[in-house]
């Protein structure tokens, strides 16, 4: 910026603001945002005349500074608009941005400039966003019905900010529900899904697992587990539990699924899988439960071996339950 009182030729400024880029940074990552502004910083840099300034000015806004007339202005914001939404970004994630620019002489301020391309960019986000406005079309129009352009300015900021809140809002709403969803399907000590999750999910999978092939279920029960909790206390009866829980599934598919049935009962759902599978797998798991002892609190060792319900593939509403002997 020239200093007061030296000859100023005719300025514009331009401001790119990337739309709803928290819900970006929410959704993917603030690291593939940050790649996200690298990239559109790239393009605004090849864009741009090589006379021109490009400065990041805010979380998600690029400043361009450049000497040229109202014309020209809104001719580079088309470009700079057409830019940003050319091709997609890493990950194929499509980005649009609204775009704003101020032109101005001598008698105009840089930061009063900068003030009126912020003040239209808001205007193109009350807009709808991914566009592009100039301040000069925004005064024009508030004028032409009647309106103070301060007034609209005011009214466009507040327009934007409650769909900003609202936004924050509604995702915060949605990671909560999903949090308490979350909550209410997992078992606390186990980590593996409630018993609520499986009355739920069980009813579903024995109804239509003809259509996805057969369907065997095991249930795991901890051999004398009350004497564990008795002898050791219940900390270390937890641990066992969650010991158990884990060997459990680091034998399963993912797409199989495990719920904590009853105090020391552990179902197992193994999905397109037939029962002379199952028994295989059911087995494998039963004897790496038994061969290496559970660490629980200050040290202690607990040796632990299991029950197991024979697998079986239900047909109607029941499945069948046998003990080794």
């Amino acid at each position: 910026m020239a200093p007061t009182g030296v000859d100023r030729p005719v300025r514009s400024v331009l401001i790119l603001d990337v739309d709803h880029f928290k819900s970006i940074n929410d959704e993917h990552g603030h690291v593939i945002g940050d790649r996200i502004l690298a990239d559109m910083s790239r393009r605004v840099r090849q864009t741009a005349p090589p006379t021109a300034i490009a400065v990041r000015i805010g979380g998600e806004e690029i400043a361009v500074l450049l000497e040229v007339g109202r014309d020209e202005a809104v001719t580079l914001a088309g470009r700079l608009h057409a830019a940003v939404r050319e091709r997609p970004y890493e990950g194929g994630i499509a980005v649009t941005a609204s775009v704003a620019a101020a032109t101005g002489g001598p008698e105009i301020d840089g930061q009063e400039l900068l003030r009126e391309a912020d003040t239209a960019v808001y205007a193109a986000k009350a807009a709808g966003r991914d566009c592009g406005r100039h301040a000069a079309e925004v005064r024009e129009e508030a004028l032409s019905h009647d309106i103070d352009p301060d007034v609209q300015g005011f009214e466009n900021l507040t327009r934007v900010i409650a769909e900003r809140v609202a936004e924050v809002l509604s995702s915060r709403s949605r990671r909560l529900f999903e949090q308490l969803q979350e909550q209410a399907d997992r078992d606390a000590v186990t980590g593996l899904y409630s018993r609520r999750y499986l009355d739920r999910r069980l009813a579903f999978e024995v109804e239509h697992h003809s259509d996805e092939g057969p369907l065997s279920m095991t249930l795991f029960d901890i051999d004398f587990f009350g004497k564990v909790n008795k002898t050791h206390g219940w900390p270390v009866g937890d641990a066992v539990l969650a010991g158990v829980s884990r060997r459990i599934v680091e034998g399963t598919r993912g797409t199989d699924w495990t719920a904590r049935y009853g105090g020391e009962e552990l179902l197992v759902v193994l999905k397109d899988t037939p029962v002379d599978r199952a028994t295989v797998v059911i087995d494998r798991i039963r004897a790496s439960i038994a061969a290496k002892p559970f660490a629980g609190p200050e040290g202690i060792d607990v040796t632990i071996t299991v029950s197991v319900g024979s697998p079986s593939s239900p047909r109607a509403r029941g499945w069948s339950r046998s003990r080794p002997g």
